[in-house]
């Protein structure tokens, strides 16, 4: 046998290793990508729902504040007398209502649900 033959024998050899148990080697080197756990669809749609449910309650209690305010600006400015006198009570009231309001919406909703796991929450 001459050297030449050996030479591509062993170069015959080494592509053989590489080709086949070359890749199963570099594998175990490398780290693989970790499957990420799916996202549960009904978890993430209970959870955007309640923090709509939410900026929906706190939205309605900054419109309730802003209409008290506006009605004491309406009324301090061209009520009468007794209007004007009545006024500063009427808006505290109207806040107190709001604010009522507004607790009882949240403990409507009660606690936040948990963040899904596997899924990428968007903000708004």
């Amino acid at each position: 046998m001459s050297a030449v033959q050996r030479t591509r024998g062993l170069v015959a050899a080494v592509l053989l290793v590489a080709l086949t148990g070359g890749s199963a080697v570099a594998a175990d080197r490398l780290p693989q990508k970790k499957a990420s756990p799916s996202c549960d669809q009904a978890a993430l749609v209970t959870y955007h729902a309640f923090f709509d449910a939410r900026r929906a309650a706190t939205a309605a209690f900054h419109d309730a504040l802003a209409t008290a305010n506006e009605v004491f600006r309406v009324t301090q400015s061209s009520g009468t007398k007794a209007q004007r006198k009545a006024a500063p009570q009427l808006r505290q009231q109207a806040r107190a209502a709001a604010r009522a309001d507004y607790d009882r919406a949240l403990a409507a909703l009660g606690a936040a649900p948990p963040k899904p796991t596997g899924c990428h929450i968007a903000k708004p």
